[in-house]
């Protein structure tokens, strides 16, 4: 249950970040790779910016990166 918590405050705290202009959306959510069209229609690039951080965190992890 903690490690919900610090995933849902990291979501909470970088949207906050990306709405201030501390980070910067675009930067985040695009790259040359991006195709618009495979993107959920009503998803701002704060939304996308937001789970971009959060997939990279949960990517990160000594669990996911370890079998043991």
């Amino acid at each position: 249950m903690a490690e919900q918590e610090q995933i849902l405050n990291l979501v909470k705290v970088t949207r906050e970040r990306l709405r201030k202009g501390e980070l910067k959306a675009g930067e985040i959510a695009f790259s040359p790779f991006t195709k618009p069209e495979l993107l959920p229609p009503n998803a701002t690039p704060v939304d996308i910016a937001t789970w971009t951080v959060v997939s990279r965190v949960l990517l990160n992890l000594d669990e996911t990166m370890t079998k043991s």
